[in-house]
């Protein structure tokens, strides 16, 4: 998940806005989240999304709800207004490649990502094509073993590591693995 046009929010009302809109958009997301969903940020106004034991089109659900929330969000800043941001969101699963590293995983979902803010921004993009990988069959490997990874936007700390959040990720697909064989 990625703010859209983040800048400007720097450029037009300061820094110290720019942080209360990264604060405000983390408490909107982790509120919409499950308590066992994790995030971490993996730059500036960027964020990844562990969703665990959780099907493509929940994802997409879940992730289209935080989008609603945000761009419906007003953050109130110093000189008293408010002010509103919108974000847009790749999603992937490893459903889709259960053979996928968490290095694959966040780049598909970034890739989407990019996706999502070329066809204008303010949107999800979810499922396809898996950019620059061979096609694997997208059937899910299980409730309990598929993840979904959304690159996200939204948080001034992050909950884990992103080294720790790559670690979850394989250690999802090796379960993953083990149960399908």
């Amino acid at each position: 998940l990625d703010l859209d046009h983040f800048k400007r929010v720097n450029d037009t009302w300061g820094h110290a806005a720019g942080d209360q809109a990264l604060v405000e958009v983390t408490r909107k997301i982790r509120y919409m989240l499950r308590e066992y969903d994790m995030i971490a940020r993996v730059g500036g106004e960027e964020f990844a999304l562990l969703m665990r034991a959780t099907e493509i089109d929940v994802a997409e659900t879940v992730t289209e709800r935080i989008r609603r929330g945000i761009e419906q969000l007003r953050i109130p800043i110093n000189d008293g207004r408010d002010i509103s941001v919108t974000v847009s969101i790749g999603i992937c699963s490893l459903s889709e490649n259960p053979d996928a590293g968490p290095d694959e995983l966040l780049r598909t979902a970034d890739l989407r990502l990019y996706e999502a803010k070329r066809s204008g921004r303010n949107r999800v993009v979810a499922g396809g094509h898996l950019p620059g990988a061979a096609q694997h069959d997208t059937r899910p490997v299980g409730a309990h073993e598929a993840a979904e990874v959304a690159v996200a936007a939204s948080q001034k700390d992050s909950d884990i590591s992103l080294r720790n959040f790559a670690k979850a990720t394989q250690d999802m697909g090796k379960r993953g693995r083990k149960n399908s064989a």
